[in-house]
């Protein structure tokens, strides 16, 4: 089932609220954090380090992340750090080769997918129907390039990847 007509979300570039995602629902709207994607030096970064900087990614419940989220599973399971939007995630010397690797193999899963299909991300309540979001190869290779990336940024300046959770 597609998203019906009165679910709208809207990624917000500018403002207080950029980086967060604003959701309409029947009127109502309410705003809906992302997990942001740093380049720090420690899991606990100095704030220099992640306020007022751009961020390399997003990452947010939707197609993507529930397409990737099997792998997701995997490298939480290798590394004990789970990439979510409610929580944090640090990548360095040996977990930065996983995540590495994580976005190599998620990179070749996605490439055997259509350009587009629907994904299933979740269900609703109270009868527990299946949700379904569109969701493209382009997108997700679009998030695993921009964590690629940070990989590349961490690698050089001797640091790791930061996910922050809201």
């Amino acid at each position: 089932m597609k998203n019906p007509g009165w679910l709208r979300w809207v990624r917000l570039e500018s403002s207080a609220h950029a980086g967060q995602v604003h959701k309409e629902l029947g009127g109502q709207a309410r705003i809906e954090f992302m997990a942001s994607v740093f380049v720090t030096k420690a899991r606990e970064p100095d704030p220099e380090e992640t306020d007022n900087q751009h961020p390399h990614a997003h990452i947010a419940f939707g197609g993507v992340y529930f397409f990737l989220y099997p792998a997701i599973l995997r490298l939480r399971d290798q590394t004990g750090e789970l990439i979510d939007p409610q929580t944090d995630a640090f990548f360095d010397g040996a977990t930065l080769d996983e995540l590495e690797r994580f976005v190599s193999e998620s990179r070749h899963g996605v490439l055997a997918e259509p350009n587009v299909w629907e994904q299933r991300v979740g269900a609703s309540l109270p009868i527990g129907e299946p949700r379904h979001e569109r969701t493209s190869q382009a997108a997700v290779l679009e998030l695993l390039d921009q964590i690629d990336r940070a990989i590349v940024l961490a690698r050089k300046g001797r640091a790791g990847v930061f996910f922050m959770g809201e």
